[in-house]
């Protein structure tokens, strides 16, 4: 099946105006239409009006031959009139496959399959192939609790993962599938939901969605709730249950898109969806029993309504059932407002970067933190998607942190709870188990030991000083994020630690997450330190209870930047301000692998920043240049000009004329002790304070290096900057200010030698890279996964590239409800990228033998970088061979 085809399947399941078909729908019921819209689609204007928005590489013409293949194909298709039903059941039978009982994918389609399908969801294509499938054999299928994601049919490599994986960057409320038990939670707690906790909601203001033609006079609100009335009429009718009110229900529905009629009461469509829920008591769905399904170890138990819905609508539909017949429109709006719904809280825009991803990862638990048992079972169904995969051996669920320690304990209970109890031989063992589990005591093993925790502090922005000049002037850069975040939940863990307390038996390290632009290292350079040192203390003695894991360090850079050489520079503060040592481990660090000259271009080599971060990242990239013996003179003499223009726009005009002339080794060596405590600086830079600062060696306090040692003592004036830095009103304020610079070709090649440099460095020091290959096609520039920075990072095996630094690289999920996504999908996306990948001439660039040794290689280097280790079958290196 052709992209373009998927392409425009998706606009008609996207882009139509939910209004439109409603309105249809009632005219092909009274007569005065020919067709109802599930088979006309929509007129040829509208969708070419549509298609070309969405994706402006076509032209007109393009458009129309697009649009009358969709056409020919509903005529011509030899499964009868099913209309847009059809094309769904061409595309879904186009790339899967059946194995056992399950859907999988196709391997050499599951890039395209991905691409195809990730603005509409794979839900609806899975449900409607098992649906086609299962009538044409006859079967009954009565589990509905799969996974929203196929998998692969690649026996090869699904082989390979047996022999363990590990997940080591998995953001617990981040990884289930939010979108969908949002929506179960919305069929289910329709009413009191157009306020300020649910759709009026500060995070809901910005819809990702345009809204088509003909539906602007409703909210998505009243279409949600017009879903929810479709979809309660609609089952009812499955069940072969009539009703004395079936008009008045009809008519309710059709009221929801009349802009001149009033809305019906949400109370009373939520009075008889309670009805429903009666028949179910304690699920999460009205449409099936969740909790009995939980109790049967179906990790997707909580979803599993829906599926049922979704399988049971196709199945009829595609039966020819008379019942349903007359309804299809009405299946065809809740689809149109299902994935409506699912564009808002599933990250599948074009936007790129840190900040689109911010907005979709803010939303995931809006519509259900009202009701407690689908937060709870968020938590729960993130956790048991995971493991329930038994080639994962580690599991490191990121979670944040608590402002003292008795709410970190209790947050760190609660959270054990919703792990699965350990996997044993049959149901009968889980059952006992988790009865057992119920009355254990904090920390016990009966849980599945191989999720762990590392507590991630969620970086800020300085809002709060940049509005107050007297915190300007007073208060250290990021004070109040340093004092009452940073600082607390630090020393709540350590406490724990100090303390051995149970509960952090499963705690193995820290890590700091979110939008790194405009917070960087620095902010949490001396309480990292301090937390590596103290957790290893017990009331000022060395640690005794070897029980409790050893805490380390992995931390989130270089993934979103304004500028390469900005994403670099903050992947060298990481390693130097956090002292990150061997087996250590930096998030994503794109800006390590990215291709320089592609990204400049993206940016038409014109580029916006802060006037500090300029003036920073050209001072440190002279000094690498410097460092590694690299780059012209003519690089080198642009730097000096722009450090000069800079100094003279942030610093010269806001310090004494006396102390103007600052060379640039001295701004690189105040720039070093960006990782010490500020509050040492805030009285100057002489006299008594300095001189007691000076004699302070704790690493929490000042960064522990010879060279940053020498630079105190014997350096004046890189102490006096550092005070500018952070307590000058006016150097804050300037340096905030954007600037504007263009992008030369010996800028660039500067940056492709340094970035070649540190690579070889983080080799060195034996510093791990974490790399999330859907997270970062979805954030990042690069838009091919056979183009991702990690083959920059790691390639032994795949080329004989003797320049690579082969650093230790690891495929991970990061956020895999908001990515659509599980791990052995991503490994299964690197495979079926790598294998189809092809030259300027069109032959393919690697063999399949490459391929799998090369996923070995990285599954077993995933495996070696989990900061919790056991005795493990790590499989052959040879693998593939």
């Amino acid at each position: 099946m052709e992209q373009t085809f998927a392409y425009g399947l998706s606009i008609l399941l996207r882009r139509m105006s939910i209004c439109e078909v409603m309105n249809n729908s009632r005219l092909t019921e009274t007569g005065h239409s020919r067709q109802p819209s599930y088979l006309s689609l929509c007129d040829r204007q509208s969708f070419r009006v549509a298609f070309l928005n969405e994706f402006r590489q076509y032209s007109e013409n393009e458009a129309d031959n697009i649009y009358s293949r969709l056409a020919n194909e509903v005529k011509e298709l030899r499964w009868g009139k099913c209309g847009i039903y059809s094309l769904i059941r061409l595309v879904a039978n186009s790339a899967l496959r059946m194995d056992g009982a399950s859907a999988c994918c196709a391997h050499d389609k599951m890039v395209h399959w991905r691409n195809a399908v990730h603005q509409i969801g794979q839900s609806v294509f899975i449900c409607a192939y098992l649906a086609d499938q299962d009538l044409q054999n006859r079967f009954q299928r009565n589990n509905f609790a799969f996974s929203p994601y196929a998998k692969t049919d690649n026996l090869r490599l699904r082989n390979m993962l047996t022999q363990g994986i590990a997940e080591n960057h998995f953001h617990l409320k981040g990884s289930a599938p939010a979108f969908l038990l949002s929506w179960v939670c919305l069929m289910n707690h329709i009413d009191k939901r157009n306020n300020k906790e649910g759709f009026k909601n500060e995070k809901m203001k910005r819809l990702f969605y345009p809204v088509p033609s003909g539906d602007e006079a409703l909210e998505l609100h009243d279409f949600v709730c017009l879903a929810a009335e479709i979809r309660l009429f609609l089952w009812r009718r499955l069940r072969g249950i009539g009703s004395k009110s079936i008009d008045e229900e009809k008519t309710n529905i059709s009221r929801w898109t009349n802009p001149k009629g009033l809305l019906p009461p949400v109370a009373d469509l939520q009075r008889r969806i309670d009805v429903e829920r009666m028949l179910n008591l304690g699920s999460l769905d009205y449409i099936t029993d969740t909790v009995k399904n939980a109790e049967s170890d179906d990790a997707y138990a909580p979803i599993a309504g829906e599926h049922r819905f979704l399988y049971l609508m196709f199945r009829a539909i595609y039966d020819k059932d008379g019942e349903i017949k007359p309804y299809l429109d009405w299946f065809y709006t809740y689809l149109l407002v299902f994935i409506r719904m699912r564009g808002e809280l599933v990250q599948c825009n074009h936007a790129v970067g840190f900040h689109n991803f911010m907005l979709y990862q803010d939303r995931k638990e809006i519509f259900l933190e009202k009701y407690p048992e689908y937060a709870e079972a968020l938590v729960r169904l993130a956790f048991s998607s995971a493991l329930e995969n038994k080639s994962v051996k580690n599991l490191e669920v990121r979670i944040t942190p608590k402002e003292s320690p008795a709410q970190l304990h209790k947050s760190l209970t609660n959270y054990q709870k919703c792990i699965p109890v350990a996997a044993s031989e049959s149901k009968g063992e889980r059952y006992i188990k988790r009865i057992l589990a119920a009355g254990k005591p904090a920390g016990d093993s009966v849980y599945d030991e191989r999720a762990y925790f590392v507590l991630h502090l969620v970086k800020e922005g300085d809002e709060r000083c940049k509005k107050d000049m007297m915190m300007e002037i007073m208060k250290c850069r990021h004070y109040y994020f340093r004092s009452y975040k940073v600082q607390p939940q630090i020393r709540s863990i350590v406490e724990l630690f100090q303390r051995n307390d149970p509960m952090v038996r499963r705690v193995y390290g820290i890590d700091a997450c979110n939008q790194e632009i405009g917070c960087r290292p620095e902010v949490f350079a001396p309480e990292f330190r301090y937390a590596r040192a103290a957790a290893c203390q017990r009331d000022g003695f060395p640690r005794s209870n070897r029980s409790l894991p050893v805490l380390r360090i992995t931390f989130h850079v270089g993934e979103d930047f304004l500028d390469i050489a900005d994403g670099l520079r903050a992947i060298d503060e990481a390693v130097r301000f956090l002292e990150l040592r061997h087996g250590d481990r930096l998030g994503h660090a794109l800006a390590l692998g990215i291709g320089v000259t592609e990204w400049y271009r993206f940016k038409n080599k014109k580029l916006y920043l802060p006037r500090q971060d300029i003036l920073d990242n050209c001072v440190w990239m002279y000094k690498q240049l410097e460092s590694y013996d690299i780059g012209n003179q003519s690089i080198r003499s642009q730097l000096v000009e722009m450090y000069h223009r800079q100094m003279n726009h942030i610093y010269y005009k806001n310090i004494p004329g006396s102390e103007r002339e600052i060379s640039i080794d001295t701004y690189f060596e105040a720039w070093l002790l960006r990782g010490d405590r500020p509050e040492y600086y805030l009285h100057g830079f002489e006299g008594d304070a300095t001189q007691s600062m000076l004699k302070d060696n704790r690493a929490e306090n000042l960064h522990t290096s010879p060279y940053c040692r020498l630079v105190r003592e014997s350096n004046p004036r890189a102490r006096q900057l550092m005070h500018y830095y952070h307590y000058n009103w006016g150097v804050k304020t300037d340096g905030n200010k954007i600037d504007e610079f263009d992008v030369t070709e010996d800028y660039m090649s500067a940056v492709i030698s340094i970035q070649a440099e540190m690579q070889k460095e983080i080799a060195r020091l034996g510093i791990a890279i974490e790399t999330n290959p859907s997270s970062n096609y979805l954030i990042s520039t690069y838009k091919r996964y056979d183009k991702h920075p990690i083959l920059e990072l790691n390639d032994a095996g795949l080329r004989n590239n003797e320049k690579c630094a082969q650093i230790f690289v690891s495929i991970n999920t990061d956020d895999q409800g908001v990515f659509d996504t599980d791990l052995e999908n991503e490994y299964a996306l690197m495979a079926c990228a790598l294998e189809n990948a092809r030259d300027d001439r069109g032959q393919l660039v690697f063999k399949s033998s490459q391929v799998y040794q090369w996923l070995n290689q990285v599954r077993i280097m995933g495996m070696e970088q989990s900061f919790r280790q056991q005795q493990i079958n790590l499989g052959g290196s040879d693998y593939g061979q």
